[in-house]
């Protein structure tokens, strides 16, 4: 039995005509590829896709549908059609209908148009979070060393996009009516490289954070396998500005993540986030908590399965750690009848080890 799922989807990679056999698909024969969009990565096009799962939940994207953009329409009698007001407007209806919060995924590095959509949809079934958006940034689609380079390059460009796709869901959002609005707030979660260009967009996003609109609209903010410096929630031109404006954040991070090390060592990038955790939870926020997933990973699995802990099978405890997260806001991260997997650790306020269920 297959099971559908929908995702709503912004992106600033470029675009281009699909051929006949992607036709099928992107049934408004827009395609996108690995490339930033126009402008230098600033063009943004918001959509809506269909992923269909098997019952081993392999997904596979089935349809597309590319918001119509027609800022300046032609004849008299036509409105103008905004493609992030459409996309946002049905995301907020969707949410009408559910309790869950949204959620807004970005994935990380070595994804293609097609996986970024199909990852973020797997962790919204495997997290019961029906209301999912991702940003789908051009990422490099295979991961070797020469792409790492050019993907962190893409990254860094691509922050004052996403940081734009967020302004303009908080100036929608800030403008509703009571009776318009879903009573939502918005999760983010980032993995590996998305959490480097999650810093690039904060800072695109300073003003607007500083205004009432930008006040407490997120939740929980997720940091996974962080390919981000361990000091950037300290840090002003960091993650850290971020922090004032959620209810709480929680970085995952193993000292098996082979991936990371990969970039601490070969790329000569400074101690990863997502390695080892903050550097020093004792000056940051104390809405963050650092989680230890290394003792429920198995040393001798695939680099990948130890990068993409929040998504392997072999990993579920991580998995149900996240959900409870998110389940229990507010509650005692120490909470054995909340977080029974959670270990105190005398390394510093705020830290545990997640022990294998």
């Amino acid at each position: 039995m297959r099971t559908d799922v929908q995702v709503y989807f912004g992106t600033n990679r470029n675009q281009f005509r699909a051929n006949n056999s992607q036709a099928k698909i992107y049934v408004d024969k827009i395609a996108f590829g690995s490339d930033l969009s126009g402008f230098d990565g600033q063009a943004l096009r918001f959509g809506k896709a269909a992923v269909s799962f098997s019952d081993d939940f392999v997904g596979a994207v089935t349809q597309v549908n590319v918001a119509a953009e027609d800022v300046l329409p032609s004849s008299a009698n036509s409105r103008p059609r905004v493609g992030s007001r459409e996309i946002y407007d049905e995301l907020r209806r969707a949410a009408l209908s559910s309790p869950e919060n949204i959620i807004v995924v970005l994935h990380g590095y070595a994804n293609s148009f097609e996986s970024g959509l199909t990852g973020a949809a797997e962790l919204g079934g495997l997290l019961d979070r029906p209301n999912v958006f991702t940003f789908c940034w051009p990422s490099g689609e295979i991961a070797v060393g020469l792409n790492y380079g050019h993907a962190r390059k893409m990254a860094r460009t691509s922050g004052d996009a996403i940081g734009r796709a967020f302004d303009i869901l908080l100036r929608m959002l800030g403008t509703l009516r009571d009776e318009d609005r879903c009573h939502r707030k918005v999760d983010i979660i980032a993995h590996s490289m998305g959490n480097y260009a999650l810093r690039q967009a904060v800072q695109r996003m300073k003003p607007h954070l500083e205004t009432p609109a930008g006040n407490r609209l997120f939740d929980d903010l997720l940091l996974v396998a962080a390919d981000d410096d361990n000091d950037t929630l300290e840090r002003d031109d960091g993650i850290a500005p971020l922090l004032p404006h959620v209810r709480a954040a929680t970085v995952y991070y193993s000292r098996w993540d082979l991936a990371l090390q990969y970039s601490d060592r070969v790329k000569f990038n400074p101690d990863r986030l997502g390695q080892y955790g903050p550097r020093n939870l004792s000056v940051i926020s104390e809405k963050v908590v650092a989680v230890d997933v290394t003792e429920t990973l198995d040393q001798d699995d695939d680099i990948l399965i130890n990068h993409w802990y929040h998504r392997s099978p072999n990993s579920r405890t991580v998995l149900a750690d996240m959900k409870r997260t998110l389940e229990f806001r507010g509650a005692d991260p120490a909470d054995p009848s909340h977080f029974p997997n959670r270990k105190k650790l005398d390394t510093g306020p705020r830290r545990y080890r997640l022990m294998p269920a």
